[in-house]
């Protein structure tokens, strides 16, 4: 791999090309104010790119392998086997007795004590201490091989609301441990209070079929969330119909469920996925109520600069990349309306097509992430998720808010036995479906790399199918 493709290769390079082509697009329509502030982020993720990213202090170009050296960092990636782990760090910071580095993105790796790999998990921050076997560039990043390292844990320590709500999700774990077992309690906390660190080999199998984000609060969960709290509004106002002429409860419907999702977020200590996610729709509510015409793409827009503003290291996460990607095509699907059916088959369609184009557009990411895509993730989401939607998730979220009346009670209280029984019931037919689902004539694995040049060639071809069914079908209708 040449220097070019290399810096091709790069998230950099491709932020750095459509911030260009922003501030190209506001420079023409003479949009000033965004312009300068487009200007001065293409100004800065220059030099952290280049001046924080590729270029060596004098100290660390000629190491001295006897020192010790330290590193910490948060886990983005990672792969392990019984010998040794390779972790992909960002925010990392290089330390020896005299001197400190910081990196937006580092990879490490090290043996294993004693033939066992430690937990790593997405989001992990991590300290290592040791002896460096080897320091070197492999054309993308700077790469660590430790002969030997200490683990230890690299979490800041927490104040006092931090341990407050640590203190309340704790209760919340401990009285759903004395009701679930242990298969359908390692999906529940995941699924609603975001605890990553529980193992169970039951996760795994989400793991190996590539469905681990339904059990993740994500913009999947926040959206489905909204749209069902928002839900409830309506189900009122069809119910006595003169409370839309209401503009009090119109305001009430579409807010209050922002406002219970930021407090939701808060009791989990802002967890960054589930905080981009409200952060956009609570935009998208903002500039519908201002009168733009295509909010949710102005949404997406902002909440990207603004989580960018605020660390650029967070575009070298798999989750941002995801999100991001999937959103935009969801938003470019509905906007250019390629099928549009109206009846009883109309969620059905809107299900197929949406989860169709939201694939195809974070395949090649998954692909140069994981090294393969299996197919039997379309149809898993297709089945999967809209059962987690209409039943799962409200059912767990209920059995949530229900424990939380009776937190400072001893068990056994009015109802509790009903709803996680009912939790416990759902989580195990929600998992047998999945381990049915797994059809061997159907798990065809596409394996690989792509080079920059495909990656524009295959969105390319996205874009002009999505362009050339919004005009076929505009053509159509003025026909």
């Amino acid at each position: 791999m040449n220097q070019v493709t290399s810096w091709l290769g790069t998230p950099w390079f491709w932020l750095g090309a459509g911030l260009g082509l922003a501030l190209t697009l506001n420079l023409r329509q003479k949009r000033w104010g965004l312009s300068l502030l487009t200007a001065l982020l293409l100004l800065h993720l220059c030099w952290i790119s280049i001046g924080k990213n590729f270029f060596l202090p004098d100290w660390l170009e000629q190491p001295d392998l006897r020192e010790p050296f330290w590193v910490r960092g948060t886990i983005h990636s990672f792969t392990s086997d019984s010998n040794s782990s390779r972790l992909q760090l960002r925010k990392a910071t290089i330390l020896n007795r005299t001197h400190e580095y910081d990196f937006l993105e580092l990879a490490v790796s090290l043996p294993n004590a004693r033939g066992r790999s430690p937990y790593w998990y997405v989001g992990r921050q991590v300290q290592l201490g040791g002896f460096l076997r080897e320091f070197n560039w492999d054309g993308i990043q700077w790469n660590l091989h430790f002969s030997e390292a200490l683990l230890g844990d690299a979490s800041p320590p927490k104040n006092g609301w931090q341990r407050s709500l640590s203190t309340l999700r704790l209760r919340w774990e401990t009285r759903a441990a004395y009701y679930l077992n242990d298969e359908t309690l390692a999906m529940f906390l995941p699924l609603t209070l975001a605890e990553r660190s529980v193992r169970h080999p039951s996760l795994e199998l989400f793991r190996k079929t590539g469905m681990a984000h339904v059990l993740a609060i994500s913009g999947l969960h926040i959206g489905l969330l909204y749209f069902g709290l928002f839900g409830i509004s309506r189900l009122m106002g069809t119910m006595k119909p003169s409370l839309w002429e209401n503009q009090s409860f119109v305001a009430i419907s579409r807010w209050l469920p922002v406002l219970l999702l930021w407090g939701y977020v808060f009791l989990l200590e802002f967890p960054i996925p589930a905080l981009r996610a409200v952060t956009m729709i609570t935009l998208w509510l903002l500039f519908r109520e201002l009168g733009y015409r295509l909010p949710a793409l102005f949404a997406l827009w902002v909440t990207a600069l603004l989580f960018l503003v605020v660390d650029w290291s967070v575009m070298l996460t798999v989750s941002f990349q995801l999100s991001f990607v999937a959103v935009a095509f969801l938003v470019g699907v509905s906007h250019s309306r390629i099928f549009e059916v109206h009846g009883r088959l109309k969620w059905l369609v809107d299900s197929l097509v949406i989860t169709t184009f939201v694939s195809l557009g974070t395949f090649p990411i998954l692909l140069n992430t994981f090294g393969r895509v299996s197919l039997e993730v379309f149809w898993l989401n297709l089945i999967l998720v809209p059962m987690m939607a209409i039943w799962i998730l409200p059912v767990c979220l209920i059995g949530l808010a229900w424990s939380s009346l009776w937190l400072w009670s001893p068990p056994e209280m009015l109802g509790e036995r009903f709803i996680f029984g009912v939790i416990e019931f759902s989580l195990e037919a929600w998992l047998n479906l999945l381990r049915w689902l797994q059809w061997e004539e159907w798990r065809f694995e596409i394996k690989g790399e792509w080079e920059p040049q495909f990656y524009v060639a295959y969105y390319a071809t996205l874009l002009g199918i999505l362009g050339l069914g919004k005009r076929f079908r505009s053509g159509r209708l003025y026909n």
